[in-house]
């Protein structure tokens, strides 16, 4: 079986493992600490998962028919709106609004949805970046108004995430052998790592109560 694209195969396998590595560290014991953090450790470990079946893709797809190829993409997609999902169910756990909160998980649902519809008809790159960059927008805006111990290690991985996804987007690669998915996942790799120093320091707040609460 011929490995296409070496180099990003290599480079996703690393970033998948340093992903499930992150997560596995960050897991909280069985049912205990904030439950921002459980989410934010199954966000890292989906993140792994999608780096291994987008590498796989990368690396192996091209030996198989176009349509299991197809959905060998589409399932790649899909797995990237999860960890956008799981990142955004963190943000959610952390704020704990007092009221609301039923409506804002069905907004979360419903996103996940569109776009997972999305990667079955579109099949582009670029809507996974969409969603992802929605919720990373959404934690960086909850980042400058909560001033929280996450927020720097937030800002900085987000800020990378940023500079990633624009080296993706605008096909800026250092040279044929090391593309612009290679340096993608170098990027994504620093900003995994501040994702996790700023999911240490997610907190467990109790969300404040009207006066007219019972």
């Amino acid at each position: 079986m011929i490995i296409h694209e070496p180099t990003t195969l290599l480079t996703d396998l690393l970033l998948a493992a340093f992903g499930g590595g992150l997560a596995w560290r960050l897991r909280p014991a069985r049912h205990a600490g904030p439950p921002a953090r459980r989410w934010w450790s199954r966000a890292l470990g989906l993140t792994g998962a999608s780096a291994f079946v987008g590498g796989t893709y990368h690396g192996f797809g091209p030996n198989f028919s176009p349509d299991l190829a197809a959905l060998w993409w589409i399932a790649t997609l899909q797995v990237i709106s999860l960890v956008s999902a799981a990142m955004a169910a963190g943000l959610l756990a952390e704020i704990r609004p007092a009221r609301g909160t039923g409506l804002w998980a069905g907004l979360i649902v419903g996103k996940f949805t569109c776009f997972a519809v999305l990667a079955v008809f579109a099949q582009s790159f670029t809507f996974a970046v969409i969603d992802y960059g929605l919720t990373m927008f959404a934690w960086a805006v909850a980042a400058v108004w909560l001033r929280r111990p996450w927020r720097d290690w937030m800002l900085a991985a987000i800020g990378l995430s940023a500079a990633a996804a624009a080296v993706q987007q605008l096909h800026l690669a250092p040279s044929q052998q090391f593309n612009h998915n290679d340096l993608y996942h170098v990027i994504q790799a620093f900003a995994l790592g501040g994702y996790y120093a700023a999911g240490r320091r997610l907190t467990d707040v109790t969300p404040a109560v009207s006066p007219r609460d019972p």
